[in-house]
This record gives structure tokens, C-alpha cells and sequence, in this order.
């Protein structure tokens, strides 16, 4: 049997094991842009196992809601003012049982910053511990948030040394420390939390100024907070002893390094006793050399009951999950590997990253493809869920997919996923919530007293339930049979089940009298779907009964509203009654669902008069009619379309406002005279010759300007025709002539569209019928 959860919090880990080497062989370009991002993922999601590789990697920045369906539902979030450039974004990192979250946002130039997510509003508040460093690599990583919203986590500062913080759920005020001992001022030095239980204590890692990591534990007493440092016998140098995990009960497990380079697992007691070493069966004994991979076991996380979850590696290098039951009196492992998980790649095959205290685990694979898939494994059944992956996760890049990081007590959980363009985005994990529960027989009035049983569909489902008008919980009474109901009476149960969120709270009210109960109320008109607003009467036919009702989904009782008039229905609404009389028992309740489907606001269009005759060159008005229906109150604007050639419209107002009343505007139809044209006087015959004639007579007088002392009567010549060619072409008279000028609007008979719209949707018209007279 697994302990009682007071509130567990589960956390997480991973591996990232030769990351500045992969990195390395990165160009430039692409180094720089994701230090923060790796180092996010290697510290607190993804690597807690190795920060570095070697002694020298130390002396440089390390670069490593659902709503009753059958599957989990996944929700992005951003926080504000995240990065939305490549490898930049949002991470879950812990979640606890309150749906809360605690995470990291990365800004440019990949600075760090903390957040934390309500889990009931989905309200974002972001932070910064006071002395953390804003330049690049730097900043602020929360790793673990309590059940009292506390979270905590390091800062790098200005420096690049590591510390300590405990951020307040209750007032946001942030504490900074210093593992006793650790160094405070030395550059990739210093106290790194990982884990924090729903007692407050805190569980990590600090790195000495030799690089040699080492386990802590902090605890606070009456307002005073003392640290306890350990070591694992025979963790090697310089990977040392890494702390991952604590539990309610101050258990911790994590991981230590030999000192061939092989992983092994441990778990330190409350009382300072450490157990080791765990090692599950098939994983590697020979060091990885180069690579993304590391060779043992790497325990991650630990739940109430003491049970483990993690990652091992075989000699190939190819993860696989386990689940230790770490506490049990002959421990054992179970090895799992999600179907579908690939063998080679960044991150090749399963890895879990936490356990709830159901001993649920989550985590994520990566296929043969190199993406990443969250997935969900069963406690009760070994089963696993998978794949599950956030809407828009992109499928290419560094670290395709999704990455489920962390989940709570009631199977939710969080991470991060990237999209196609490289950035990452939070997400919520919710599980699918158990079926809620019936009762038999149906809730109503009864003459005896009856036996009451609640099911549940949901497979394997337990039910908790109240009689005493409280809401279940989980802490409520167990139901394990009938329930004998000799009075009036009500009950209300919840169901939860392994894998989903518990469901929504069943109620059944229950009146036993020996007295006949009253006439069930009626309603008129009846329940139905309706086109507009109803004015809905409730009656009884016993003499004398009072009727309650509610409006609101709640089950009517004689404490809610009493009936003295028709009730005004003007969305949908379900109203429900019971009659209530002397020397009668209280009626079964009745059910009335109305639906109202109101047309749509819209609005109609008239034209007044419909017949306009004008005189070319004048104008005619007529009223233009917007008159509003079912609430229509948008602004509307004016047109025309299809008046006569030379011919146009206007309108004052050009719009208007309709607001319960008809408004109008006034329509001016404007209209153009006939113009004398213009006729030209050279016969088409004759007009090749003036083509030619044109040139010549240009040279001619050009000619004669330049040689001033050329014969006068060729300039004289070159004049005088040149003036009367240019005479003639603007003559106005007669001959083979054709006219252009402006010949009016034309006479005739004419429909003309005049139209009123609102952005966005389509317009109404009205048709004008306009005659055109001389």
C-alpha cells in the first residue's frame, strides 16, 4: 500500500551528458544563439546528470485542462515578454498539485527569467531573484514549486557563480542562499536547488572550486534554515554526488559517478542513511565516450511511497525507463520502453522525467526520427499513453517535438514544445477526467425509505462521497456499498480514477415523507427551441403549493427562489421547480430547457420615391431608409452602382448608426449636360500629306533661322504656312469633321443599385429606377 500524499511534488530530470562537445562543432552563429536554451534543458529538464563533461568544460559557461474526453488535452502558454527568436521561449519545469507551474522564459540575448503559472486562472506572474546577472547565459532558472506555491531554484550572477532561492507563493518575496561551504564568487561555482518537498526542504547540487559536485539538503526550523551537505562512497571526481529529488518524507535520490565514468543510483533516507548502489538491470558498465549518452543509472524522481523513477543506459547507448520500488522490503525493477521509441538520435529512446505519488510516470521518447513525444504511463496497468503532442510541435530543428518535464499528484503536467521556427512555448498536460457519478434509483420523492447505489463508468474508478451538503474530495468517505436513505437527504460523489482527473461532482436529492408528494409543476410554454424571448408561466396542480425554482443548474430546494410571477427567458436557460404543500411531501423536480436562437441582428434597406426623372445636366434626390432588426446597432455606409454613364451619387449623411429606430440619408443623383465638341477640318484623305508637309516645313524654317543670310522669302514661305496649317487645325467648322466633345449623361431608362454595408458582412440594396430626359 503507498503512503498518504500530503502533496506531493514531483520532479523531473534528464540527460544532456557531452553537450559542450556537440555544441563545439556548431557554427559560430548557432553557438551563440542557443547557450541558455542547452543550458535550460541540461540543468534543470533535461541534464541534471552532467552539467559538463570534464574539469575543463567547468572554467567555461556550460552549453549543454481536459474536459471529460478519453485522451489528455494539451495547452501552449507564453509567458510575457518571452523570446520568440530560435532556441528562445518558454519552459514548464514543475508543476504541483494545485496545477501551478514554475518555469524559465528566455529573452535576448538568451538572458533567463523565472514565472509561475495559476493553475485555477491561468494568470502568468513573472520574476527575477534580485542579484541575478542580465547578460548573456545569465539570469534567473527556478527548478521546483511546492504545493504551497513556493518555488525555488538558482541565479547565475553578473559573475557566472551559482546561488540559491526561495521564491514565497504567498507574497513573491524572494530569498537568496549559499550552500554552506560552497563558493559564492567563483565563475561556474556555487549552489544549484533542484528539488523542493511540501515541507519547504530543498534538495540539489553545489560544486566546490575544484568542479567536484556534491549533495545537500536544506532545511528550515522555527524561521532558521540549516544545510547537511553528503557524498556517495565511491562517487568519483569530479561528477561527484548529484541530489535530484526529494519527497515528502525528506527521501532523496539521484545519482553519483565512479570513478571509471559509470552512473549509479542512490537514495538517502531522512535520517541521513544513503543507500547505494541502484543499478538497473542491463545498463551499461563502460563509460561513453563522446556523444549525447552516458552509461548506468540515473534515478530522477521519487514519490510519497518512496518508489523511483528514471532513465538507465544499455551498452549502445539507447535509454530505456524504470520504476524501482525503492522502499519496498525486496526492492525490484520494472523496465519499459514506449513503443515506438528509436535507438539512435539526440536523445535516443525513453525517458522518463517524473513520478507522481500514484507512481505515474511522464516523460518523453524520441522516434526514429529524431522528434520528441510526451507520453504517460499507468501505475495501475502499465500502461502507457503515447504519443502526445502539443498542436503546432514542429517535426525538424535541434529539438523537434514535445517534452513532457514534469507532472502532479493528479496526472497533469507540463513542459515545453518547439515550432517550426525554432521556439519554444510552455504547455499543461491535462488527463482525461473520470466519468462522473450516477445514482439508483433516480433522485425525487419517495413514501419509504431507499437504498442508494452510485456507480461510475470509468474502469477501475473510486467513489467519494458527502451527505452532509459538503462537496466530495478525495478525503471524503469511500463509497463501498449501498447507502441506506431513511430521511431527506443528499448526496454528492466524485469519481477518480489512475490517469484521469477526478470528475465533476454528482448530486442526487433524496425526499422520503409518508405523505404523498406534491404535483410536479408544469411549464408554458413548453420546454423547446424558440426564435425569440419567452415568457415562460410554472403551475402545480395541488391546491395550495408554494414553487421553487433555480435558473442556474442547481437542484431546487424550498430555500431557493419562490415563484410569484411568469419568469422573463431571453437566452438559453434551464429552469428547474419543485411544489411544496402542507401535508404533502415535496415534489420530484422538474426540468424545463429552453432554447432561444434569436435571429442574428441585421438590418433592411428602402429607397423613397423608387423613380427618379432628370434633365441631363440637373439632379435628382430621393430618401435612402436603414431600418435596424434584432438589435442591429453597427455602422452602415452608402453606395451606388449602375447609374448611367456621366452620372453620379452622393449621399448626406454618407453613414449612420441605427440604434433601436429607422435612420435615413438623403440620396443626390447628379447629372451631366451635352458640350459643343470640337470638330477637325482636314479630311482623312488629306491627312498622309500633312504628315509629310509637317517635317519639311520645320526644316525649311529651321534652316532658315540658322543661316541668318539665307534668302528672306524662304523664311517668309516657312511662316506663312506654318500659321495658316495651324489655323486650319483648330478651326470649328465644317467638312469631313468628327466630334469630340462631352456628349452628357444619355437619355433613357436606367436601374440603379443603391446598397448599404457594414465591414465584413454582406450588403443590402435597393433598386432606383432613374429616367434621363433633355
Amino acid at each position: 500500500m503507498r503512503r498518504p500524499l500530503s502533496a506531493h511534488r514531483p520532479v523531473h530530470g534528464s540527460v544532456l551528458q557531452q553537450v559542450p562537445r556537440a555544441i563545439a562543432r556548431l557554427p559560430h552563429t548557432v553557438r551563440r544563439a542557443i547557450p541558455v536554451a542547452i543550458l535550460c534543458f541540461g540543468i534543470l529538464a533535461l541534464g541534471v546528470a552532467r552539467l559538463t563533461e570534464v574539469h575543463g568544460a567547468m572554467r567555461t559557461p556550460a552549453r549543454p485542462g481536459s474536459s471529460g474526453g478519453s485522451t489528455p488535452t494539451i495547452t501552449s502558454f507564453d509567458a510575457p515578454g518571452a523570446g520568440t527568436g530560435a532556441l528562445q521561449g518558454t519552459f514548464g519545469t514543475s508543476i504541483n498539485a494545485s496545477g501551478d507551474i514554475a518555469g524559465i522564459y528566455l529573452t535576448s540575448p538568451n538572458v533567463a527569467h523565472g514565472f509561475v503559472r495559476s493553475g485555477s486562472t491561468g494568470t502568468i506572474t513573472v520574476f527575477n531573484a534580485p542579484n541575478a546577472g542580465s547578460a548573456l547565459n545569465q539570469g534567473t532558472f527556478p527548478t521546483s514549486i511546492d504545493i504551497a506555491g513556493d518555488v525555488t531554484g538558482m541565479y547565475f550572477d553578473a559573475n557566472n557563480a551559482y546561488h540559491g532561492f526561495v521564491r514565497s507563493g504567498a507574497t513573491g518575496a524572494m530569498t537568496e542562499f549559499d550552500v554552506t561551504g560552497a563558493p559564492t564568487n567563483v565563475g561556474h561555482r556555487g549552489t544549484t536547488p533542484i528539488s523542493i518537498n511540501d515541507s519547504g526542504s530543498i534538495t540539489g547540487i553545489y560544486i566546490d572550486t575544484n568542479a567536484v559536485r556534491h549533495g545537500f539538503v536544506r532545511t528550515v526550523s522555527n524561521g532558521t534554515a540549516t544545510f547537511a551537505t553528503f557524498n556517495v562512497t565511491n562517487a568519483g571526481s569530479p561528477l561527484g554526488t548529484a541530489a535530484l529529488s526529494i519527497n515528502a518524507a525528506g527521501e532523496i535520490t539521484g545519482s553519483y559517478v565512479d570513478t571509471s565514468g559509470v552512473f549509479h543510483g542512490f537514495v538517502r533516507s531522512a535520517a541521513g542513511t544513503i543507500t547505494a548502489s541502484i543499478d538497473a538491470p542491463g545498463a551499461g558498465t563502460v563509460a561513453a565516450k563522446g556523444g549525447f549518452s552516458f552509461t548506468g543509472t540515473l534515478p530522477l524522481s521519487i514519490d510519497a511511497a518512496g518508489d523511483i523513477a528514471g532513465i538507465y543506459t544499455d551498452s549502445n547507448g539507447v535509454h530505456h525507463g524504470f520504476f524501482y520500488t525503492a522502499s519496498a522490503n525486496t526492492p525490484t525493477f520494472t523496465t519499459f520502453d514506449v513503443t515506438g521509441a528509436g535507438t539512435a538520435g539526440l536523445f535516443p529512446g525513453t525517458m522518463p522525467a517524473s513520478i507522481n505519488f500514484a507512481g505515474d510516470i511522464g516523460g518523453f521518447y524520441e522516434d526514429s526520427s529524431g522528434v520528441n513525444h510526451a507520453f504517460f504511463r499507468s501505475a495501475s496497468t502499465g500502461t502507457i499513453t503515447a504519443p502526445l503532442d502539443a498542436a503546432g510541435a514542429s517535426t525538424s530543428g535541434m529539438f523537434p517535438g514535445t517534452m513532457l518535464i514534469s507532472i502532479n499528484a493528479v496526472g497533469d503536467g507540463t513542459g515545453t514544445y518547439t515550432d517550426t521556427n525554432g521556439v519554444f512555448h510552455g504547455f499543461v498536460l491535462a488527463p482525461p477526467s473520470a466519468a462522473t457519478p450516477t445514482f439508483s434509483p433516480a433522485p425525487g420523492a419517495y413514501s419509504s425509505a431507499q437504498t442508494v447505489t452510485i456507480s461510475d463508468a470509468t474502469t477501475g474508478a473510486s467513489i467519494y462521497y458527502t451527505t452532509d451538503g459538503t462537496t466530495p474530495t478525495t478525503a471524503s468517505a469511500l463509497y463501498s456499498g449501498p447507502i441506506s436513505v431513511d430521511s431527506t437527504e443528499t448526496i454528492e460523489a466524485i469519481a477518480t480514477a489512475v490517469g484521469f482527473s477526478n470528475s465533476a461532482a454528482g448530486s442526487a436529492i433524496y425526499t422520503i415523507s409518508t405523505n404523498p408528494p406534491a404535483g410536479t409543476p408544469t411549464f408554458s410554454p413548453a420546454a423547446g427551441t424558440y426564435t425569440s424571448a419567452q415568457t415562460v408561466s410554472i403551475s402545480d396542480a395541488t391546491t395550495g403549493a408554494t414553487i421553487y425554482y433555480t435558473t442556474n443548474g442547481t437542484t431546487p430546494t424550498t430555500a431557493s427562489t419562490a415563484y410569484t410571477g411568469p419568469i422573463s427567458v431571453s437566452s438559453t436557460e434551464t429552469i428547474e421547480a419543485i411544489a411544496a404543500a402542507p401535508a404533502f411531501s415535496n415534489s420530484a423536480v422538474a426540468t424545463a430547457a429552453y432554447t432561444i436562437n434569436a435571429p442574428a441582428p441585421d438590418f433592411t434597406v428602402s429607397v423613397s420615391p423608387t423613380t427618379l426623372t432628370i434633365v441631363a445636366g440637373q439632379s435628382g434626390q430621393a430618401t435612402f431608409t436603414v431600418t435596424p432588426q434584432n438589435g442591429f446597432n453597427s455602422k452602415v455606409s452608402f453606395a451606388c452602382s449602375g447609374l448611367p454613364s456621366e452620372a453620379s451619387c452622393s449621399f448626406s449623411p454618407t453613414s449612420v448608426t441605427p440604434n433601436g429606430a429607422p435612420l435615413t440619408t438623403t440620396l443626390t443623383v447628379s447629372t451631366t449636360a451635352a458640350s459643343a465638341a470640337m470638330r477637325f477640318p482636314v479630311p482623312p484623305s488629306q491627312r498622309p500629306i500633312y504628315a509629310v508637309l509637317f517635317p519639311l516645313l520645320a526644316m525649311l524654317f529651321g534652316l532658315s533661322a540658322r543661316r541668318r543670310r539665307a534668302i528672306g522669302s524662304l523664311r517668309l514661305l516657312g511662316l506663312l504656312v506654318l500659321l495658316t496649317v495651324g489655323l486650319g487645325l483648330t478651326s470649328c467648322s465644317g467638312g469631313n469633321t468628327a466630334p469630340v466633345g462631352n456628349p452628357g449623361t444619355p437619355v433613357g431608362t436606367s436601374s440603379a443599385s443603391v446598397s448599404a454595408s457594414v465591414v465584413g458582412a454582406a450588403a443590402h440594396s435597393a433598386i432606383l429606377t432613374i429616367t434621363i430626359t433633355h
